[in-house]
């Protein structure tokens, strides 16, 4: 069975309107209302704030022990038994 393009777009257009009338029945009732969309978007912003401001906690919690660890490295690296040329190089490597 073979269709002219003018069926085809009918019969497009007549299933997109019976899936639109399907789901207005079937989910037309179960929309957002503005108020619960603004409170759950006030809630939510509150803990991506919080959430930010863990992250900054965090952040200035590692460079201290990034800094801390970099200083033990150092001090082990002055007491190593090798020769002072060798301890320069590793020192001064950025």
């Amino acid at each position: 069975m073979e269709f002219t393009g003018l069926e085809t777009i009918l019969i497009g257009i007549v299933a997109s309107g019976a899936g639109g009338v399907a789901m207005k029945v079937l989910f037309g009732n179960k929309s957002v209302s503005c108020k619960d969309c603004q409170e759950h978007r006030g809630q939510f912003r509150s803990e991506l704030d919080a959430f930010a401001r863990e992250q900054e906690s965090r952040a200035d919690k590692d460079k201290k022990d990034h800094g801390m660890i970099l200083r033990m490295l150092r001090s082990i690296v002055l007491n190593l038994n090798i020769p002072a040329e060798k301890k320069e190089d590793i020192l001064n490597d950025r």
